[in-house]
């Protein structure tokens, strides 16, 4: 995966991914909402997503062609989200979403 550019690792288990993409996240009250995902790693994601849930709330998060999957609000500032995955996603999936949706 050399071909993805990632920020710099910091303190953070995986590396993370840049991109742009549209994706809907179902709020506790069964709620649907537009998000565009920024980020993403096999863990979680960083969504664009205004919300002002309290950290450890769960989402489902649907990303193109997968089944939603389950992610526990990690932070917010308001206007951007951190999700960390139930499942991790697989290595291959978060390659194909990044290389068919630049950032």
């Amino acid at each position: 995966m050399s071909a993805l550019r990632h920020e710099d690792l910091d303190d953070r288990r995986e590396p993370r991914w840049a991109l742009r993409l549209p994706v809907t996240v179902r709020t506790p009250d069964l709620d649907k909402r537009p998000a565009i995902l920024i980020e993403l790693s096999t863990l979680g994601c960083r969504l664009e997503i205004a919300t002002m849930s309290a950290s450890g709330t769960m989402f489902l998060v649907s990303l193109p062609g997968l089944a939603p999957r389950a992610a526990r609000l990690a932070w917010n500032d308001g206007m951007r989200c951190g999700f960390q995955f139930e499942a991790p996603l697989h290595i291959a999936v978060v390659d194909h979403l990044v290389r068919t949706n630049p950032a």
